[in-house]
């Protein structure tokens, strides 16, 4: 049984900011930084994906993710509406929660949430004002736009004080902006074939690239997977020293679907 126990935390002050003062302006620096999204073929390296390159723009900002509670979900499919189903289930609980996902459908905002109300536009330009004084120091190595981003969800939990920060994975998990937290506890959604250019053209190769995101010491819960997603799994674990749990196996776990006047149809998790 995984127990995880999340108090109440305060917000902090916010820094200085830049010149930046619309929205649009604030958009327009954001997207002026190598967007990975937005290419088809990009290389899957450390340079290209660059986890020191992530930590010092959040040391410049004074870690804000090592203040976050948080919980890190990977995988190929469902990872997002799983995300979202457990923000939903916290906040429910009580809790301030703060959710990151991506891609966005149709606002930016969408990505960075707090109690299912999207970052305001006038606070994102306040973070991307921020943000910015320290990205224009870094000449050697330009953060990405979605380094940017991430640092963003993160100074924005952090400052908000939120209780929880659920965290949804960008691209695989080991070279993954998100994974330079240390979280309550991983997530793994089914794992298939997927961005096989970069992580690789077997379910294997991909399942230990998502396996990652795992830390020491730190409770996995995955769903059922296919025979090779699960034994990568495992070794990934072991050589992690990450505690994995399996719904179904370990852990009892059932679903249904239901319908009902009031409600209509829904899905029963238990």
């Amino acid at each position: 049984m995984v127990t995880v126990t999340i108090s109440k935390v305060s917000p902090k002050k916010s820094g200085r900011r830049t010149g930046i003062r619309t929205y649009d302006a604030a958009l327009k620096y954001l997207f002026s930084h190598t967007d990975y999204e937005r290419m088809l073929r990009v290389r899957y390296n450390t340079d290209t994906f660059s986890l020191s390159r992530m930590r010092s723009l959040l040391k410049k900002l004074g870690d804000p993710h090592k203040s976050l509670r948080a919980v890190h979900i990977a995988g190929t499919k469902g990872k997002g509406s799983t995300a979202t189903m457990l923000a939903e289930m916290l906040q429910a609980c009580g809790h301030k929660v703060g959710l990151y996902t991506s891609p966005h459908l149709v606002d930016i905002r969408e990505r960075i949430r707090i109690d299912g109300e999207m970052i305001t536009q006038a606070a994102l330009t306040r973070a991307i004002n921020v943000v910015a004084v320290h990205v224009d120091r870094m000449t050697r190595s330009k953060p990405t736009f979605f380094e940017i981003f991430t640092a963003i969800a993160f100074k924005h939990f952090a400052d908000s004080g939120v209780d929880v920060a659920v965290l949804e994975t960008g691209l695989g998990g080991r070279l993954d902006s998100t994974n330079v937290i240390k979280p309550l506890v991983v997530g793994l959604t089914s794992i298939s074939l997927d961005h096989t250019h970069q992580l690789g053209n077997t379910v294997k190769a991909i399942a230990s690239e998502k396996a990652g995101i795992f830390k020491a010491g730190v409770p996995a819960v995955s769903v059922p997977q296919v025979p090779e997603a699960e034994s990568a799994l495992r070794n990934a674990a072991r050589r992690a020293k990450t505690p994995l749990l399996f719904t179904g196996q370990n852990i009892d776990f059932s679903y249904r679907f239901e319908s009902s006047r009031e409600t209509g149809p829904q899905t029963r998790v238990c």
